[in-house]
């Protein structure tokens, strides 16, 4: 291999397995794959010095805060959605999940890009946002404020998490790394496309 960053899809490739596959074991998702198979993925990786990008790190703790709810929330009457990552596949997605979506009182969107491009959509299809659905998303970005309705976003300290992440990429990169799993404290901003609940 050359010089440049080992990616998953290159481990996956040289092992002959699914990128799924060297994934789940980065992220201790081992319980379906063979102990044989664990340590040919977890040697090759200390080989070829895999550094996790900040995109899967981030994508872990997404899936992980998805994990969190899910046990947090117990019983309660809530449906979790993984979205597609490409764009065209996630317009599909809401149309086939329109009906679904309507059957609740609002949506959690894991970042408010995503939330923005859900109010868009939901306004295209003549569902009103908070009329109808309310929406929240996760970040607080500037767009949330300047979008109609506004958007209620929870608040993270995004220099805070900049700072956690290079130190979390520093201790990965000197083979130090205790936990990717750091918590952060938030704040909910409300602004109106949350509607009121009597």
């Amino acid at each position: 291999m050359d010089k440049r960053r080992v990616r998953i899809a290159d481990i996956a490739e040289e092992l002959g397995v699914s990128t799924a596959t060297v994934s789940n074991v980065i992220h201790g998702k081992t319980k379906k794959i063979s102990d044989e198979t664990v340590k040919r993925v977890q040697e090759l990786l200390e080989k070829r010095q895999y550094i996790p990008s900040m995109a899967g790190i981030l994508l872990a703790q997404n899936d992980s805060r998805i994990e969190g709810c899910q046990f947090g929330l117990g019983e309660s009457r809530i449906d979790f959605m993984q979205i597609p990552m490409i764009q065209k596949e996630r317009r599909q997605f809401y149309q086939e999940k329109a009906s679904c979506m309507l059957r609740h009182s609002a949506i959690f969107a894991a970042s408010d890009y995503y939330a923005a491009e859900l109010i868009y959509f939901l306004a295209g299809a003549g569902i009103h946002v908070p009329g109808d659905i309310s929406v929240v998303g996760f970040g607080d970005i500037p767009l949330c404020g300047h979008m109609y309705p506004p958007l209620t976003s929870v608040k993270q300290d995004v220099m805070l998490r900049a700072r956690q992440a290079v130190r979390v990429l520093n201790q990965l990169k000197a083979g130090i790394c205790e936990s990717t799993v750091i918590k952060m404290p938030v704040s909910l901003v409300k602004r109106e496309s949350v509607k009121q609940l009597v």
